[in-house]
């Protein structure tokens, strides 16, 4: 599935080899050190992977006549904004603030000095789209290109806009529609979220791509406090002849390892598992962790699954804000959600494929774990909470009682009542958090070669 090998320049090779009906589609990686994960995303320790489809002519021609634009969205925050939530406040929004790369470096005790060089110092906080800040591009009228949006951040969500420009919706965390939406008025990106966008502008002109704060989605997206303004983040200009491209009637179809389980029976869900997020408050703590319990290691299982079966979870966050809910290695279909504010499911839909999604109220979601054994890591992806517990390992066996680690039943995780949404509250017990590289089995399999850069793009076809 994956060999390692470390030189003497500490150079890490991973191979991984991807099965022939692997869903084409935009994916990422990024530095996953727990304890530091934040300061190495902000960092810009972050990249792209794109896995083209072994058969090109799944591709629909009205698709593949567009010209296809990818844009890495990264955070920057160098300024110095004072700690003002945990440990010394019971203010739980305050704990969902958005911390700079000087804080967390001295929170976990960086040697290094960062000290950077800003040409403009009152510019301390800002977004770039692949290193860049504020680039243009060029279009012409009526033009059609497709945008690959990767949000590769752990701290605010997007909400971008292209006012006079047309959006179609045709995939989400890569992984495509059945067809492409009518035009939208917004992409709410949460964090570690990604959208393949058809845009175009009927009309010469210059236009902003932006992220925007609009009152009236306030309770759709969350409170302002992690909500990011910029205008622009990209600029459009328009101009020349104009094009005429139609839109695509369909989409590339999904393997079957992404066919609908929205009508399974209830005897066909081989496992069940509850997900709560939560804070852990005390007098000197502002840990957070799921199901009542910090991060216990990375060879601690909390919940067991099988290979080539299917999985119910329910994911529950009540709280005031919404923790972004990431699963490594496999897709999962939202199923439904009892969370009401946002009736034209601009933040996600019912029925759709996703590996990250914004924890609103109670949301139930199923997958199949296919192909793949080994460990699978949930964690919340606002990186701050993951890096202070807010994570589980979780095990796909190949056959029945084969996982390794500390998995027997006085080790393992709540787990979701079998007939219900309750969940096994057992007394937790202090645990350290431990720093251990928590990168799960590789779900995207072929021969690269990956060295960190602050934008990094790998493109993996499938052989």
């Amino acid at each position: 599935m994956m060999s390692y090998r470390s030189t003497s320049e500490e150079q890490h090779v991973y191979t991984y080899v991807l099965p022939d009906n692997h869903a084409p589609g935009m994916h990422w990686y990024h530095a996953h050190h727990h304890g530091a994960t934040a300061f190495q995303v902000i960092g810009g320790l972050a990249g792209a992977i794109i896995v083209d489809p072994v058969d090109d002519s799944i591709i629909p021609p009205e698709l593949s006549n567009m010209d296809e634009i990818l844009m890495i969205l990264q955070h920057m925050k160098f300024d110095s904004d004072p700690g003002n939530g945990c440990p010394n406040s019971e203010n739980f929004v305050n704990a969902f603030r958005p911390y700079s790369y000087l804080e967390i470096s001295d929170e976990i005790g960086d040697t290094l000095d960062v000290n950077p060089s800003l040409a403009n110092t009152s510019l301390a906080d800002f977004y770039v789209v692949n290193g860049q800040y504020q680039p243009r591009i060029q279009m012409r009228p009526g033009e059609k290109k497709v945008f690959r949006l990767l949000h590769a951040a752990g701290t605010h969500t997007l909400e971008i806009e292209i006012p006079g420009c047309n959006i179609y919706r045709i995939s989400r965390d890569g992984v495509y529609r059945s067809e492409p939406t009518d035009a939208v008025d917004v992409i709410v990106l949460i964090q570690a979220s990604r959208a393949d966008i058809i845009v175009d502008c009927p009309r010469t002109g210059t236009f902003n791509l932006k992220s925007t704060i609009d009152p009236s989605r306030d309770n759709i997206v969350s409170s302002n406090v992690l909500r990011y303004f910029q205008d622009p983040i990209l600029t459009i200009e328009v101009s020349g002849d104009e094009l005429t491209m139609p839109l695509p009637s369909q989409l590339p179809p999904l393997p079957s390892y992404l066919s609908d389980l929205q009508n399974v029976s209830r005897q066909d869900i081989a496992g069940q598992y509850r997900v709560d997020f939560g804070q852990l408050r005390g007098p000197e703590t502002c840990n957070f962790g799921i199901n009542g319990m910090l991060f216990r290691g990375p060879d601690v299982y909390d919940h067991i699954m099988t290979l080539d079966t299917i999985e119910e979870w329910i994911i529950k966050d009540t709280g005031p804000e919404s923790h972004p809910f990431h699963l490594h290695v496999n897709h999962f279909q939202v199923i439904s959600t009892t969370y009401q504010d946002d009736p034209n499911q601009i933040v996600f839909e019912i029925g759709e494929w996703r590996d990250t999604l914004a924890a609103r109220d109670v949301t139930t979601i199923r997958f199949r774990t296919d192909t793949f054994p080994g460990v699978v890591v949930l964690h919340c992806h606002y990186l701050r909470h993951e890096d202070l517990g807010m994570m589980q390992v979780t095990y796909i066996e190949s056959s029945h009682g084969t996982a390794t680690g500390n998995h027997g039943t006085d080790r393992i995780g709540q787990e979701a009542e079998p007939n219900g949404d309750g969940i096994n509250h057992s007394e937790p017990t202090d645990h350290e958090l431990h720093e251990s590289d928590m990168n799960s089995s590789g779900q995207f399999k072929s021969s690269t070669y990956v060295f960190f850069t602050t934008v990094m793009i790998v493109v993996l076809s499938i052989i």
